[in-house]
C-alpha cells in the first residue's frame, strides 16, 4: 500500500512539474524577455546613428509581486530611459517609472509612454534588431530583443540635454 502511495505522489508530482521542465512559464505566445515579464509585440522605430528612438510593447507581470522598473540599459545607446507624454503634451522621463502590477498590462506606444534610446552608436534599419535590458526593483535584470520597424508617426520634437531637438 505504502508503495502505491509513494508511486501515486511521484507520478503527481511529474505532472505538476512537467510544463516547468518543459520550458512552459505560462507566459503568451508572441512574447520576449527570460524572465517573469514579458513583452508583447515589441518593436523600435528605425533612426539614424547619434539620434534617438523609442522602444514599443505591451509589458506584463506575469510574476507574484509587483515590479518597478528601475533603469534601463541597451549596448545601442548611450542612454536608454523610460519616458511619457504628459497631457499637455510634453515629452520627458517619467519621474515616477513605472510599477508593473501582477497581470496587468503596461502599454509602451508611440506619443505615450515608451522607452527611449538616445544617443545611438549606428543607424537602426528596419529588420535589424534592438536589445535592451530593464532593472527591476527586486534587483533582477530581464533582456528583450525586438524588431526596428520604419514608422512614419510619432514625430514629436524631443528636446535633449543639450538643447537640440530630434525627431522619434
Amino acid at each position: 500500500m505504502k508503495r502505491a502511495v509513494y508511486s501515486l505522489v511521484t507520478a503527481l508530482a511529474l505532472v505538476a512539474t512537467a510544463p516547468l521542465l518543459s520550458g512552459c512559464s505560462g507566459v503568451p505566445a508572441g512574447t520576449t524577455g527570460d524572465g517573469p515579464v514579458a513583452l508583447a509585440e515589441g518593436w523600435a522605430k528605425s533612426a539614424d546613428a547619434g539620434g534617438m528612438t523609442g522602444v514599443f510593447g505591451t509589458l506584463t507581470n506575469h510574476g507574484p509581486t509587483p515590479l518597478s522598473i528601475t533603469g534601463i540599459e541597451s549596448d545601442a545607446a548611450g542612454v536608454a530611459e523610460l519616458h511619457e507624454v504628459t497631457a499637455d503634451g510634453v515629452m520627458q522621463e517619467k519621474a515616477r517609472g513605472a510599477t508593473l502590477a501582477p497581470g496587468e498590462p503596461f502599454e509602451l506606444s508611440p506619443g505615450r509612454d515608451h522607452i527611449m534610446l538616445m544617443d545611438l552608436g549606428h543607424d537602426l534599419l528596419p529588420g535589424d534588431d534592438v536589445t535592451f535590458a530593464l532593472r527591476f526593483s527586486d534587483g533582477s535584470t530581464q533582456s528583450y530583443t525586438v524588431p526596428v520597424k520604419d514608422y512614419a508617426g510619432a514625430n514629436e520634437s524631443y528636446e535633449h540635454g543639450d538643447g537640440h531637438g530630434s525627431d522619434h
